[in-house]
Order: structure tokens, then C-alpha cells, then sequence
């Protein structure tokens, strides 16, 4: 009987031999698999964020708009494809658009540099990329929602979710210090004028002002 991954059923005859103490997905090699793959591709899109509009504006010196647009490409498949995606995801399997669109993204992203290297990036370039990530993040991040009740007993669910759930929270709250992290190391800290030395230059010295007559 066919199940939600579009296949035989997932490990039913496996998970049925689990004993009670196995019952964790801490012992569900195929689960941690999942999560693994989630939880980079999670910190994966919060430096992506950054990336490449950092990109952008260092290497290929673009403009406000130009960089407002690459962000505007980045979500824009969110919008396009964020509800037919579902309905698509339904008739194919899951764990091939789960593979496809981890690989997928890694390639395009890994493209950048060669190109560079080449002497060839530019800002079209980008923003296929960031369309292609997309595109390629909204199936991926359906699939893997949908995948999980096939992957898992019922009874299990709540706690893939919250594990799911969790590596989702955790990568948006730390990705912007990351991103942060990164944009420092590229530019430099900022340098700022000493409080001190600020006062400094803005009071005359004693001895001067006893020098000036007036």
C-alpha cells in the first residue's frame, strides 16, 4: 500500500519491531538523517541571507537598488510557488525532493565562487541564484513537512516536530549574529574616535587658550 513518500511504506515492519525503549527518535537513524539535513539547510539559508548581497556590494559594487532587488528575487518564489508547492509535493515523492534541493542549492551556491574565479560573476548570476534557492528552498521546506508523517509513528510526531521545529528557531535566531560575524571579518571592525580624544579636539587646550589674547 502506497504511502505518503509515494512508495511501499516506509519501515513499517521495522518500526513495529522497535521495542518500548527504542521508542525515541534519538534511535531513529532514519529521522536524524532528516533533522541532520533540515538543521544545516536552516543555517544554510540564514547565511545566505547575507551572502549574497554582501556579494553584491563588495565584489560586483552594486547599487541600493540593485541590492533591494536581489532580495526582492530572493522571496520572490515564496510567493510564486508557496501554495501550488503543496499540491505538487503530494503526487512525487518526498525524500528525492528532499535530496534534490539540498544538492541543488549547494551547486548553485558553490557556483559563485568559480565563476569569480573565472572572472566571470555577475550580478545576473545572482540573482538566478537567488531564484534557484528559492524556488528550490519552498519545495524542500514542504517536502520535509509532509515527509516526517511517513518517516514516523504517530505517536511520535509531536516530538519530530518540536525537534524540527527547534533547529528551525534556533538557526533564525542565530543567524543574524552570524551573518554579523561574517560582515565583520569581511570589512573590519568599526573604528570609532575615543570619547576622550572627541573632547580632546573640541575644547582648547589651557595653555592655548592663555596664548590667545582675545
Amino acid at each position: 500500500m502506497a504511502s505518503g513518500d509515494g512508495g511501499p511504506a516506509v519501515d513499517s515492519g521495522r518500526r513495529r519491531r522497535l521495542r518500548p525503549g527504542d521508542r525515541s527518535l534519538w534511535r531513529h537513524p532514519d529521522f536524524l538523517r532528516l533533522w541532520t539535513g533540515e538543521t544545516i539547510s536552516q543555517f544554510g539559508t540564514q547565511v545566505t541571507l547575507l551572502g549574497l548581497p554582501l556579494i553584491a556590494v563588495l565584489l560586483l559594487k552594486a547599487n541600493a537598488f540593485q541590492v533591494g532587488l536581489l532580495g526582492t528575487v530572493e522571496f520572490l518564489p515564496f510567493i510564486l510557488f508557496g501554495l501550488p508547492a503543496g499540491a505538487w509535493v503530494d503526487r512525487l515523492r518526498r525524500r528525492p525532493i528532499l535530496i534534490v534541493g539540498d544538492v541543488g542549492r549547494a551547486l548553485s551556491l558553490g557556483s559563485i565562487p568559480i565563476v569569480y574565479e573565472i572572472g566571470h560573476l555577475t550580478l545576473l548570476q545572482l540573482y538566478v541564484v537567488a531564484f534557484v534557492n528559492g524556488v528550490l528552498t519552498v519545495f524542500f521546506d514542504v517536502a520535509y513537512q509532509s515527509y516526517l508523517p511517513s518517516l514516523v509513528d504517530r505517536d511520535q510526531l509531536v516530538e519530530g516536530n518540536a525537534k524540527l521545529e527547534g533547529s528551525r528557531a534556533v538557526a533564525q535566531l542565530a543567524g543574524p549574529d552570524h551573518r554579523r560575524r561574517l560582515q565583520l571579518r569581511r570589512l573590519g571592525p568599526l573604528r570609532l574616535p575615543h570619547p576622550q580624544s572627541r573632547a580632546a579636539r573640541g575644547k582648547p587646550r589651557a595653555r592655548d587658550q592663555a596664548e590667545d589674547p582675545h
